[in-house]
């Protein structure tokens, strides 16, 4: 598929970058537990201001259980998400799933629109990383030849 099949400037992806400790995050029914490290979360933004879906899941405090990833944020610190217009949530997955810079996490974790079709929308990251700074730039250097345009959001 060539970079320009990709570019739809009409819907929005994102990466929710997260730091977490060693911990057993409840996913309504059941738990799952996270080793140490950093984690990214993807997912769809298809609204009229879509940065809102991504700050919601960068802000701490007292907010409704919804989502899985609302879940994670509440045992986890999210440092930043990248906002990408141009490809959808599904070709996001596509990218992250053939890197070899993060690896699948919790199976069916936060993909529940692809049940049985992706394994996760949450990726660990392979080796330790050095700063929020090197996670960033792999994103946004990765997502550059598919985004039509890429925001970064730190908290």
């Amino acid at each position: 598929m060539t970079e320009s099949a990709y570019k739809n400037s009409r819907c929005f992806s994102y990466v929710v970058i997260l730091s977490c400790s060693d911990v057993s995050v409840g996913l309504n029914l059941s738990e799952a537990f996270l080793s140490m490290g950093h984690y990214a979360y993807i997912g769809s933004a298809n609204i009229k201001r879509p940065y809102l879906r991504v700050l919601r899941h960068l802000m701490k405090g007292s907010k409704k259980l919804k989502w899985h990833i609302d879940y994670l944020t509440k045992a986890c610190n999210s440092v930043g998400a990248l906002l990408c217009s141009g490809i959808d949530e599904n070709t996001l997955y596509e990218i992250l799933i053939k890197s070899d810079y993060v690896k699948p996490s919790i199976k069916g974790f936060g993909c529940s629109d692809y049940k049985g079709i992706h394994e996760t929308h949450l990726f660990k990251f392979n080796k330790d990383v050095e700063s929020l700074n090197e996670i960033i730039s792999y994103f946004a250097l990765m997502l550059s030849k598919y985004c039509v345009e890429i925001e970064i959001i730190l908290s």
